[in-house]
């Protein structure tokens, strides 16, 4: 990107937030901080009226605004994937704010990125063979986002999957994250009287409150998270594996918690990172005879047992069947 590119995308940037620190624009271009600096002088030299609180960062004066913007055809172009993740992954509601939203985005396109469009449109596609429906027709997004921003409590009726029963909430939100092929609240609750995750599939009824929460009192959602990683516990297993298989697990194993693959002359030996030992274990059933080795002994021992326990049952069910 040369220098003018530059500083029209940093004008952008500055337009897109309240305050932007120097730090986010050299990360966001690559730069060091002493060429922020020049370009943001530079800006105020060219008439940009660029205002600045010591230690905090940079803010365009009230007012000011650079022309519509355009769009590159591959900023376009990433609008189309975007908006197939959030048909699939978010719900009724927030798929119909995007959808507005590219609405909007797509008609100050020119007439050819507009037809580049429509033909990726055609050509990308998220669901699988057999398309599975949504859980649900809301998962209460747009009163999440509310609370989050504007510091609400939230009251949720909320089903325990570990209880298996229903249970009124009042959390104070900090925050929403993906992982494990959902969305999560974390939040402090008050009925537990501690910071817990709650998945949003499992909130029937969602109510912002007009009872406000003093967020300074509470962790930052990246603090929470950072603590969670360091408290939870977390015990390497290797698996050595025949080399057949190794095409059938090529994408699943990161998500297994992959941390070293080493390939031998007749095997493979992979290391993972465990945090859910039962999953993990049962995991290892899937692959069957292509597991030659299992460390440590008491992981084996565990998957020893699982093995039994099947064989006890359908061993037993066949021989009453003859």
């Amino acid at each position: 990107m040369n220098r003018i590119d530059r500083l029209q995308a940093i004008i952008t940037q500055l337009q897109s937030k309240k305050i932007v620190k120097a730090s986010e624009i050299a990360e966001r271009f690559d730069i060091s901080l002493r060429t922020v600096y020049r370009d943001i002088r530079a800006l105020e030299e060219a008439g940009v009226p660029i205002g600045a609180e010591a230690g905090v960062g940079y803010y365009l004066a009230d007012g000011y605004h650079l022309p519509p913007i355009s769009f590159t055809k591959e900023e376009a172009s990433s609008l189309i994937i975007s908006h197939q993740l959030v048909e699939k992954w978010g719900d009724e509601t927030l798929y119909k704010q995007h959808s507005d939203a590219v609405y909007k985005i797509k008609s100050v396109l020119r007439s050819e990125q507009k037809d580049a469009l429509e033909k990726l449109e055609q050509r990308v596609l998220t669901k699988w063979y057999f398309p599975m429906p949504r859980k649900q027709p809301s998962l209460h997004f747009d009163k999440i986002q509310s609370a989050l921003v504007n510091n609400n409590l939230l009251s949720v009726k909320y089903f325990s999957g570990y209880r298996q029963e229903f249970t009124e909430r009042n959390i104070e939100p900090i925050g929403i994250c993906f992982y494990g092929n959902h969305w999560h609240l974390i939040g402090y609750c008050h009925f537990r009287k501690d910071y817990r995750d709650f998945r949003l599939d499992r909130m029937e009824k969602v109510k912002v409150l007009n009872k406000k929460f003093h967020r300074y009192n509470r962790k930052s959602l990246q603090d929470y998270l950072e603590e969670l990683k360091a408290r939870t516990e977390i015990r390497l297993v290797t698996l050595n594996l025949e080399k057949g298989v190794m095409k059938y697990i090529e994408d699943i194993k990161y998500n297994m918690g992959l941390v070293e693959e080493n390939e031998y002359p007749d095997y493979f030996r992979l290391t993972f990172g465990v945090t859910d030992m039962p999953f993990f274990t049962r995991w290892i059933l899937i692959l069957g005879s292509s597991v030659i080795e299992i460390h440590p002994t008491e992981v084996k021992s565990e998957v020893i047992k699982l093995v039994n326990e099947l064989s006890a049952r359908y061993l037993t069910k066949n021989q009453a069947l003859n």
